[in-house]
């Protein structure tokens, strides 16, 4: 398996959820954590995807402390199989604040 790193995926505005990757992209997971030094809460889950409500959010992340634990999130597909990277988005309650990104890949 390779973990394939996107970096920093950003919420360019608060409320419009952007896509983690723009192509299909088949993988067997991804992992989620939040950027040290967000402003704010960052949100992570798939297409309807709407933080006000909660509908369409796998994971809500609160703001970074400024030291200690970053509370990572790992999504495997089922039983082993593919799943698509590009099924998955991202919003921030504050502008350019987002999530690292990667997909793990055969």
């Amino acid at each position: 398996m390779i973990i394939v790193p996107l970096g920093k995926i950003a919420c360019v505005t608060p409320g419009t959820p952007v896509r983690v990757i723009a192509t299909a992209t088949p993988c067997y997971g991804i992992i989620v954590s939040p950027v040290p030094g967000n402003a704010g809460g960052t949100y992570f889950g798939v297409a309807g995807l709407t933080k006000a409500t909660g509908v369409g959010v796998v994971k809500a992340f609160i703001k970074p402390a400024a030291s200690g634990i970053i509370d990572p999130l790992q999504v495997n597909g089922p039983d082993g199989n593919q799943m698509n990277a590009a099924d998955y988005y991202i919003d921030a309650d504050t502008a350019a604040d987002g999530l690292l990104v990667s997909y793990i890949s055969m």
